[in-house]
């Protein structure tokens, strides 16, 4: 007798794939596990990696105050999203500077040819 897979374990890893195909988006997204494996896997570096998720993560904080400010009779509560999309752009400028920094530490302690 066959197992069947469960359905919620079926839609963790198809929702995000059905999510990029019905918005129309062309951009990667690298949050379900299929796709973490391949990212592993591959010969990126950190600047990839990096240009990757702030693509990714860049939707969302660009669409955060829109989303907020857009329809005050909303049934849920939008109340803070602005600042968590703020949050997120300051961490990501943190992370550029320090791959930044460990880029540039890196040029020179490699040996000149």
């Amino acid at each position: 007798m066959r197992r069947r897979i469960p359905p919620a374990i079926v839609l963790f890893v198809l929702a995000p794939a059905v999510g990029e195909l019905l918005s129309g988006s062309t951009s990667l997204d690298f949050c379900s596990p299929c796709h973490a494996m391949v990212w592993k896997r591959s010969q990126m570096s950190d600047t990839h990696r990096f240009a990757l998720a702030s693509g990714a993560l860049g939707f969302f904080i660009l669409h955060a105050p829109f989303l907020e400010l857009s329809n005050p009779t909303r049934p849920d509560n939008t109340a803070g999203m602005s600042l968590v999309g703020l949050f997120t752009l300051i961490g990501l400028v943190w992370l550029w500077r320090q791959l930044v920094q460990r880029q540039s530490s890196d040029q020179e302690t490699l040996p000149s040819i």
